[in-house]
């Protein structure tokens, strides 16, 4: 980790110091220094203006990603919601039909021993 910090700060010197060092040397190397300023400036304001569109674009770009991601979100909340909602209405049909299951069969164990429930619980 520390070494590719390392290595990003080390293209960065070397990135800035080219473009230092480009700067100085169009100055030096210019007869008409007042042109070459005068470029320079026209040139940067160029470049200022590509940022802010670029910024602009990326800004915009990351207002749609997070209305998707966040559309995207609602969806898969909708979705669980009603994924449980059919899984507690699955559990109730599935809770109901052992409980009559469980009767019905308890019931026909106790009347195959000849006794019912009821007389089993009077005595």
């Amino acid at each position: 980790m520390e070494e590719n910090k390392n290595k990003n700060g080390f293209f960065l010197g070397v990135l800035l110091g080219g473009l230092i060092g480009g700067v100085a040397a169009y100055f030096l190397s210019s007869e008409d220094q007042e042109e070459a300023r005068k470029n320079i400036v026209k040139k940067g304001k160029v470049i200022l203006k590509n940022l802010d569109e670029t910024y602009e674009d990326v800004k915009d770009k990351g207002v749609e990603v997070k209305e998707a991601i966040q559309e995207k979100a609602e969806e898969t909340v909708e979705n669980v919601q009603d994924a449980a909602q059919e899984a507690v209405k699955n559990i109730g049909n599935t809770t109901k039909r052992v409980e009559k299951q469980v009767t019905r069969n308890a019931s026909r164990f106790f009347m195959r021993q000849g006794r019912s429930l009821q007389k089993k619980a009077g005595k």
